[in-house]
């Protein structure tokens, strides 16, 4: 018996399956008057409601006796009927179970913006920006991403980079026989697709066949608890590694959705690097399962300068402490952090600097693209690796800015 305690639809298309074969076998059915059709319609239509959601009994064979041919022809008819109605309700039951996963997906990201909607909200003792909200910014140029939670520069223009071939590398613990879907799955740009490993750690080696400039990577994260990124590694021949997690902050070595706080994404920006081969490696500190939606390599463009304004700051006032979190690409690009009591004066101060505020006051960013050193870099000398290695694509972002009270 078909058990529908889980899905309001795979009991009905079940039923529904079984009147359209029955109807099916009545277009077929000779009758001669119209009392002989109203019987052998009613007589049908009777049989599939007493059947409801058993299975169709079998015809019975004779345990004594000569075998007839065809005994068993009838009994096989009867189970392909009911197969394919079966088909029907599982086809049926699985559109429920993605209207489920859609609806918990949907729940838990709300439960997950709520929650930080209460965390990053501004107090007395500290000022925090409206979560995914721009009401308290003023005159702004800069680029404000969502995704990841910061501002850069302007972006000019972002091209994906889909890897050649993306294959298991040596340091993979787990069954590679239990692997759930393909690499291939990775670059599909579907959400409703994964690839799943079954084990405690995954190595995955991406290829370009032609060096590539990079200098974002995102992962779509099927699942949160417990990752941890222990290598992101990137190698313009194949041979020199350079280790692209010195460019991330310490918290980005989770995988828990904190580096893409406005999406859920794991997102990592760092300075440009020519390509060949990325190196990714993922533990699973609390199981044995790492799942994987999609992943995106992007060429990120930006223009030359920018700046984010704050709309007037009435609190904490007095002494405090000013403090930002903020990737520049080293000698390429810089920050520079200002406060004003009027909106028309302004101060430098720099992270981590005692300020004392007696009056609301206002806070910009000035974000720029320092050219006239790309051509001291090319020059060579400690800046030639970057010449080589980081091209035009410098990226400027911070994170977030705030200032907290010393007393």
């Amino acid at each position: 018996m078909y058990d529908d305690s889980i899905t309001t639809t795979g009991s009905a298309e079940l039923l529904n399956a079984r009147l359209a074969q029955a109807m099916a076998s009545l277009r077929g059915t000779p009758v001669v008057t119209r009392e002989d059709l109203l019987a052998t319609v009613y007589s049908a239509l009777n049989a599939v409601l007493a059947l409801g959601n058993n299975v169709t009994p079998l015809l019975p064979i004779a345990r004594e006796g000569p075998a007839i041919a065809g005994d068993l022809t009838g009994n096989f008819q009867l189970l392909g009927q009911d197969a394919q109605a079966i088909i029907r309700q599982l086809i049926g039951t699985e559109n429920d179970a993605a209207t489920l996963f859609n609806l918990f997906a949907s729940t838990q990201n709300n439960l997950r913006q709520t929650i930080r909607e209460a965390v990053y909200t501004s107090g007395s003792r500290r000022y925090q920006e409206e979560f995914i909200s721009g009401t308290n910014l003023g005159t702004c140029t800069a680029s404000i991403d969502y995704n990841s939670g910061s501002v850069c520069l302007p972006l000019a223009s972002e091209i994906m980079i889909t890897p050649d071939a993306i294959d298991f590398g040596v340091a993979c613990v787990g069954d590679a026989t239990k692997l759930v879907g393909t690499t291939d799955l990775l670059t599909d740009g579907k959400t409703e697709t994964s690839m799943t490993w079954n084990g405690s750690t995954l190595e995955l080696v991406f290829t370009f066949n032609t060096v590539q400039i990079l200098n974002r990577f995102r992962i779509e994260l099927a699942g949160y608890q417990g990752l941890v990124v222990e290598e992101f590694s990137s190698s313009p021949d194949g041979i020199i590694r350079e280790d692209l997690l010195a460019d991330l902050q310490p918290s980005s070595l989770s995988l828990d959705g904190s580096s893409g706080k406005f999406s859920g994404d794991w997102i990592a920006d760092f300075d440009p690097r020519h390509c060949s081969q990325v190196r990714l490696i993922i533990a699973d500190r609390v199981g044995a399962s790492i799942a994987l939606r999609n992943i995106q390599f992007s060429q990120r463009r930006v223009t030359a300068s920018g700046q984010v304004q704050s709309n007037q700051i009435s609190q904490p006032l007095g002494n405090v402490v000013f403090r930002a979190a903020q990737h520049t690409a080293d000698q390429l690009t810089s920050i520079t952090h200002q406060v004003s009591t009027d909106n028309i004066h302004y101060q430098s101060v720099a992270p981590d600097q005692t300020l004392t505020l007696a009056v609301p006051y206002w806070y910009q960013a000035v974000l720029t693209r320092l050219d006239s050193n790309f051509d001291q870099a090319a020059a060579g000398g400690s800046a030639g690796r970057r010449s080589r290695a980081e091209p035009r694509l410098p990226e400027c972002r911070t994170a977030a800015a705030e200032v907290i009270p010393c007393g």
